[in-house]
């Protein structure tokens, strides 16, 4: 037997077997980042989705009852004209309202929601920012969000802002 030939084959063997072990390494980890990706995108879409039905729950929790939509149409116009109760009411109303957006901006800047969907929540925010009622909150309450969100939210640019609730009933009510 010829053992040089012998212990040739066999660290012949053990270099293939080490170079198919380091390609199955490597395919392996591409498999992994495919995985990831497709992972994020659908925790993405889930955080989306999850976003839209909190704004369109707070939405709909005023839209569907009138007293609450007087009382916000009211409170965003002449906040100061609204009773105790009526300001204590407005003032947990916009407590959930702005943290929706606050938690809504972590999402944005953690990666968790794209910029396109993000900038309709931005127009939507700057409806909100630019009220009386929100004047009054946010003067009493800035304090109890997160320094990001803060800056953000102080630093705002609402000239494009849209119209303000009373801009568009006024108009509505001249239609009727």
């Amino acid at each position: 037997m010829n053992w040089t030939a012998a212990l040739f084959n066999w660290s012949a063997m053990g270099s293939i077997a080490e170079a198919t072990a380091a390609v199955a390494v490597v395919v392996s980890l591409i498999y992994l980042g495919k995985q990831i990706r497709q992972n994020s995108r659908a925790v993405q879409a889930t955080i989306e989705q999850e976003s839209a039905k909190l704004i369109n729950h707070n939405m709909m929790t005023i839209a569907s009852s009138e007293e609450l939509s007087r009382l916000y149409l009211q409170g965003a116009e002449d906040f100061a004209s609204l009773t105790s109760t009526e300001k204590g009411r407005m003032l947990m109303l916009v407590t959930g309202i702005t943290r929706t957006f606050e938690m809504l901006y972590r999402q944005y800047q953690t990666g968790h929601v794209s910029k396109e969907i993000w900038s309709g929540y931005e127009y939507l925010m700057k409806a909100v920012i630019q009220t009386d009622f929100f004047t009054h909150f946010w003067s009493m309450r800035e304090n109890t969000y997160n320094s990001e969100f803060k800056n953000f939210v102080n630093n705002i640019d609402i000239s494009d802002a849209p119209a303000r609730p009373s801009s568009m009933t006024k108009q509505g009510d001249n239609e009727a």
